[in-house]
C-alpha cells in the first residue's frame, strides 16, 4: 500500500486520506517499521475511505458526470454554438474552436447558475425557519468544505455541490445558517440541526456512500 509519511513534532501516529491519498503523520523519529505495521493494521478502514473518494469537478476525458447524487453520461458534440441539455444525460453541444478548459469553464458557469438557484431558495427557507435575517452568500471552489460561514453571517458553498444529492446540500446549506446563531459545533448548534433535519444524519451517511 502506498502512503505518504510526514513527520512532525507529535506524539501519536495518525492517518487521513487527502484526495484519495494514504497520508501518515508521524513523531520525527518513530521507526519505519511501526509505522508500517500501524499502516497495516488500518489496512480495511483505509481501503473503505478510499472506495467512497470521489474527485471533484468536470473530466471531459471520463464521458460521465456526477449531477446532484445521479452519474450521467456526458455526451460532447461539435456545433456552431455552446448549450448544454440535461434530461437522462448532460449533452453540450460546443464550437470546433472551443478549447477543452474554455468547455469546462462554460459547464461550471452553467452548474454554478444552477446551483445558486437551488442553494437561494434554501437559504431563504431556513432563514425564515431560524428566524434571522437572510444572509448573503457566495458560490466558491473549494478543496474540501462544502460550506462556510464568517463571522459576520456571510455565508459560502462549494461549487462543487453540483455534484451532491439536493437532501445533502439542503444539510449544507442548514449547517452554514445555524452558525449565524450558534458559532461552532456545541450540543447547542446540532440541537438546532436536528429541530428542522432530524434524519441529517442519514443524510450525512448516505452522502459519504461511494
Amino acid at each position: 500500500m502506498n502512503y505518504k509519511v510526514v513527520r512532525t513534532k507529535r506524539k501519536t501516529l495518525a492517518i487521513s486520506i487527502v484526495d484519495g491519498k494514504v497520508i501518515v503523520r508521524a513523531p520525527l523519529f518513530l521507526r519505519d517499521d511501526i509505522i508500517h505495521d500501524f499502516v497495516s493494521s488500518k489496512k480495511d478502514w483505509i481501503q473503505k475511505k478510499q472506495a467512497a473518494y470521489r474527485p471533484v469537478g468536470i473530466d471531459l476525458k471520463e464521458k460521465v458526470i456526477r449531477y446532484y447524487g445521479k452519474d450521467l453520461s456526458l455526451v460532447m458534440i461539435k456545433g456552431s454554438q455552446f448549450k448544454i441539455s440535461v434530461e437522462e444525460q448532460m449533452v453540450v453541444h460546443y464550437p470546433t474552436t472551443m478549447s477543452e478548459a474554455q468547455c469546462i469553464k462554460r459547464i461550471e458557469e452553467y452548474l454554478k447558475d444552477q446551483l445558486y438557484a437551488i442553494i437561494f431558495d434554501y437559504v431563504a427557507v431556513y432563514a425564515k425557519l431560524l428566524k434571522i435575517k437572510t444572509p448573503p452568500f457566495k458560490i466558491r471552489r473549494y478543496k474540501r468544505i462544502h460550506g462556510r460561514c464568517n463571522s459576520r453571517g456571510e455565508l459560502a458553498f462549494n461549487l462543487y455541490l453540483f455534484h451532491e444529492s439536493k437532501a445533502f446540500i439542503r444539510y449544507v446549506v442548514l449547517h452554514e445558517c445555524a452558525h449565524i446563531l450558534e458559532f461552532n459545533h456545541s450540543r447547542k448548534f446540532y440541537q438546532i440541526i436536528e429541530k428542522y433535519m432530524p434524519d441529517y444524519k442519514q443524510i450525512i451517511a448516505e452522502q459519504k456512500e461511494p
